[in-house]
């Protein structure tokens, strides 16, 4: 999980606007039990226009139910 998140937090600081790394961050993060850092990430997510998009819908969902993806 330590791998996971240095990778996840390592794409966010190469690119900001990166939905895709911060929605699964966010994730791992609901999984982690820490959902006031994921709602960080959503926020994130949606001020750089991810508003609408699969990354910013599963996160939410993922916040409200507990629920992540995985793949």
């Amino acid at each position: 999980m330590e791998e996971g998140i240095v990778a996840y937090e390592r794409a966010i600081a190469l690119d900001s606007g990166n939905i895709l790394a911060r929605s699964y961050y966010g994730q791992l993060l609901v999984q982690m039990d820490e959902k006031e850092a994921a709602q960080l990430q959503l926020a994130a997510i949606r001020m750089v226009g991810g508003g609408g998009t699969w990354a910013e819908r599963s996160l939410a969902e993922a916040i409200a139910t507990g629920v992540t993806y995985t793949y």
